[in-house]
């Protein structure tokens, strides 16, 4: 972990203590309520869209990517271009909070918070569990609706389903979506398999969090 995680982590523990500790034990209790099925319900070809679209840098950072946030900032500030830049872990930490007004208040809180999600999950249960809780669109709250809205098999899920789903998570689908609607989440999802037949979300699978902290602990004696 770097320094600039480290600091926010810190910063995180120190400015939202309660806050920190009420999200340990929500992503705890959701952890447990899949009773350890993470691995196998979510197929790796739709973890590897979900990464490819939304966090390419999500092995490589700790919740927070300065890249993209300083990406944002400067097309925020130099064109007034609002630009996402938004961590797998972020958006977790925005799904389980339920906190969505756009402030930069809400931001920072936010970025702070992704910062501790580590401290609970692995990146394989980070990745797992945002896909199961996440908002698809209208009564697709989670991934099982979702899959049974848009009529998709978790078992025998292509490249073209698991696209599907995730271009949802940018632009989720309306009661009654307008034809506008339809040409961004078409582009998405092309783009999207673009991107993964780049090999772009693939790597290597990363330890659970129980099993980085026993190593922390063996290498400490």
């Amino acid at each position: 972990m770097s320094i600039f995680d480290r600091t926010l982590r810190a910063l995180a523990h120190l400015l939202l203590r309660r806050q920190v500790k009420t999200l340990h034990r929500d992503l705890s209790e959701l952890l447990v309520s899949f009773d350890g099925y993470l691995g196998t319900l979510v197929p790796p070809v739709l973890r590897q869209a979900l990464i490819a679209a939304e966090d390419h840098r999500f092995y490589d950072n700790s919740g927070v990517d300065p890249i993209a946030l300083l990406r944002a900032s400067y097309q925020l500030l130099r064109y007034g271009r609002l630009q996402g830049a938004s961590t797998i872990e972020q958006q977790l930490v925005r799904t389980v909070t339920n906190r969505y007004e756009r402030t930069l208040r809400r931001k920072l809180r936010e970025i702070l918070l992704a910062t501790c999600v580590g401290e609970v999950l692995s990146k394989e249960e980070t990745s797992g569990l945002y896909l199961m809780v996440a908002h698809y669109g209208w009564g697709m709250e989670g991934l099982r609706r979702a899959c049974g809205s848009i009529g998709v098999r978790l078992c025998s899920m292509s490249a073209f389903d698991a696209a599907s789903l995730v271009a949802r998570l940018k632009y989720p689908r309306r009661r009654y979506p307008r034809p506008v609607w339809e040409l961004r989440f078409h582009r998405r999802v092309q783009h999207i398999l673009r991107l993964v037949a780049l090999g772009r979300g693939q790597a290597l699978e990363m330890p659970s969090a129980s099993e980085a902290n026993a190593a922390t602990v063996r290498t400490s004696y």
